[in-house]
């Protein structure tokens, strides 16, 4: 008896159907994060929100004695984004999870069926701090203004560097941004700050203002369609972002 073969399914649309599927059920999720900032998936859906630090404002609002820290690094967004996490250890120490994205990010030559999310995943590491070191992180981020508020109406590029931080503490959530190239961008020092606590291995991308030449006006124009959809623009306002895409 002949039979017939089921038609083979090509991997790169099983691929897509799997993505499609994922993208589906973020969407229904509204955006909102609430954590997994290391699946890609989760991360293009939820990137604002967690700039925005929607899921620690909602954490101190509820557990006032909280200690967070988010700190958020915009190389240029197509090169290189870094965050860094800090929260307490309920020992009286904490936890640093440093995360970077791979200069190599997206390569499809690491593309594995048996882990499709793989090219867009970051690199990661976890560092502990005794209570003494705990204090002195916290020290070193006061100074640099990471529990004081933004002033309202600076201008966020994806396509220039900025840090942006998100904080809890004492019940207060105190949310702050610099960008390369303004006045502001020396009263910070958080790379110094958290380079000892980044086991990544990922070099650090050296921070430059926005140019003109990386900007969507440019992009468009050159037919560079894909280039022009990942840029956008954000703005601080009332402790917190404004204007989010």
């Amino acid at each position: 008896m002949h039979r017939t073969k089921p038609p083979r399914r090509h991997p790169s649309r099983q691929v897509a159907a799997i993505c499609a599927i994922c993208f589906t059920a973020l969407a229904a999720a509204g955006c909102s994060y609430s954590g997994g900032i290391e699946n890609p998936l989760i991360r293009k859906a939820t990137w604002f929100s967690y700039l925005n630090g929607d899921d620690i404002r909602d954490r101190c609002e509820s557990l006032p004695d909280r200690f967070e820290v988010r700190l958020v690094y915009n190389g240029k967004f197509t090169e290189q984004v870094r965050s860094y996490e800090i929260k307490s250890d309920g020992a009286g120490g904490a936890r640093v999870t440093a995360r970077a994205m791979p200069q190599d990010a997206g390569n499809l030559l690491k593309f594995r069926l048996s882990d499709p999310l793989a090219t867009g995943r970051w690199e990661q590491s976890t560092v502990t701090l005794s209570p003494a070191e705990r204090e002195q992180l916290v020290a070193r981020l006061a100074d640099s203004g990471v529990f004081r508020r933004a002033p309202s109406g600076i201008d966020l590029k994806s396509w220039g560097s900025y840090w942006v931080s998100i904080a809890c503490r004492d019940g207060e959530v105190f949310f702050n941004a610099w960008k390369a190239g303004s006045e502001r961008w020396d009263q910070q020092q958080l790379w110094q700050i958290v380079r000892p606590l980044d086991n990544t291995g990922v070099p650090f991308y050296e921070p430059h203002p926005a140019r003109f030449a990386d900007s969507p006006t440019i992009t468009r124009s050159s037919g560079d369609r894909q280039a022009a959809d990942i840029h956008f623009l954000m703005t601080t306002g009332d402790n917190g972002l404004i204007g989010l895409p």
